[in-house]
């Protein structure tokens, strides 16, 4: 009959059960109490469980790991009619019986256990995994007791898609008798086999490349040192020409990323962050305003008008704006250049004389808000 409660998140989990069991006629009955947690961040991960488990033992069972148990009790005058009139016999003579040797341990565990408990901690960087695990056991059975500590750290690193450097130290405390600490060092590389027998194509690593480029009212240049991703963890900046790669590339969907930093305002041209596959160009752009135009529509008693559509045309061509509350509106121009601003009239609400309306001209250069 077990019973848990559970709770699970993308980057914290934990889990709690109790668990009540009849299994066999040696063991009258069970229960296992168990929990585990875990938690993660981006290079960072840790998990740990605890546990305990136990078995009520028969009195039989009791009584048949001491076969001349029965018959000593029965020569020391101590004779029960009842399994449980034994057992608290038993319970009640146990440091006379241990004296004489029936029972050698000087402990009778008569409900054995098991308790463990174990830690993981993990750190990954790119191709390289630190870890850490400790784990203990503690196993209680009659007059016997064996108790285990096991920690191992481990570090990783992958010198190809299928092999990696690995080296480790192992250290196993058993303390059944006394203590006794057992060492163990590992290093060594551990390549992957793969092997079918049907025949198969090798897996093909891609490259992804492309060129960052940026446009003022110079012209356009390329951007030098500007730092791309791929998924959040192998970068690389462009170089002198512009231009980026990532080779051995595995096939699938990867994201691209560009982290650009200027001084100026700008706009991206194109999307900063884009999903592909391998064996593809992704090129990145970005544009700065040359100037900006910002203008204001009126009513004859100086309020300004919201909502009012505004047509700007200019070297770029035409751009729809759209007046605030304050009948502003605002338009970044990439160009120098002469500007016109027309009111759409269909915008401008009733009572207003379209004659009245007035066609604005300005001219803006590099830098100049108008």
């Amino acid at each position: 009959m077990p019973i848990a409660l559970s709770y699970d998140r993308s980057r914290f989990g934990a889990g709690a059960q109790y668990e009540y069991s009849r299994t066999s006629h040696a063991f009258s009955a069970g229960q296992a109490y168990r929990g585990s947690f875990r938690w993660s961040e981006q290079h960072f991960q840790m998990s740990a469980n605890a546990g305990l488990d136990t078995q009520a033992l028969g009195v039989d069972s009791v009584f048949s790991a001491f076969p001349g148990l029965n018959v000593a009790l029965a020569q020391l005058g101590l004779g029960a009619n009842t399994s449980i009139e034994q057992l608290v016999i038993l319970l009640q003579n146990r440091a006379f019986l241990n004296s004489l040797g029936i029972a050698p341990s000087a402990t009778l565990q008569l409900v054995p256990r098991n308790s463990y408990a174990g830690l993981n901690l993990s750190w990954r960087s790119g191709r390289q995994v630190l870890e850490l695990n400790s784990n203990y056991n503690r196993n209680s059975f009659l007059t016997q007791q064996n108790t285990t500590v096991l920690q191992t750290v481990r570090y990783r690193r992958g010198l190809t898609n299928f092999t990696e450097l690995v080296t480790s130290f192992t250290l196993l405390d058993s303390l059944a008798l006394a203590h006794r600490w057992s060492p163990v060092w590992e290093i060594g590389l551990r390549h992957q086999f793969r092997s079918s027998p049907f025949p198969h194509l090798h897996q093909h690593n891609g490259m992804i490349s492309g060129t960052e480029r940026q446009q003022d009212s110079s012209g356009i240049q390329v951007v030098q040192a500007a730092e791309i991703t791929l998924d959040g963890d192998r970068r690389t900046t462009s170089n002198s020409q512009g231009n980026y790669r990532f080779s051995s590339v595995r096939p699938g969907v990867h994201t691209v990323q560009i982290a650009f930093k200027s001084s100026r305002p700008f706009w991206y041209t194109t999307s900063s962050k884009v999903s592909t596959t391998a064996d593809s160009i992704v090129d990145f752009g970005m544009i700065y305003p040359a100037a900006q135009v910002i203008g204001y529509v009126l009513n004859d008693v100086g309020m300004g008008l919201p909502d009012i559509g505004v047509l700007l045309k200019g070297p770029q061509g035409e751009m729809n704006l759209t007046t605030d509350q304050g009948g502003k509106f605002v338009a970044p121009v990439a160009q120098s250049g002469s500007y016109s601003a027309h009111v759409d009239v269909e915008s401008v609400p009733d009572g207003y004389a379209l004659e009245d309306l007035q066609l604005a001209s300005i001219s803006v250069g590099e830098g100049e808000f108008k």
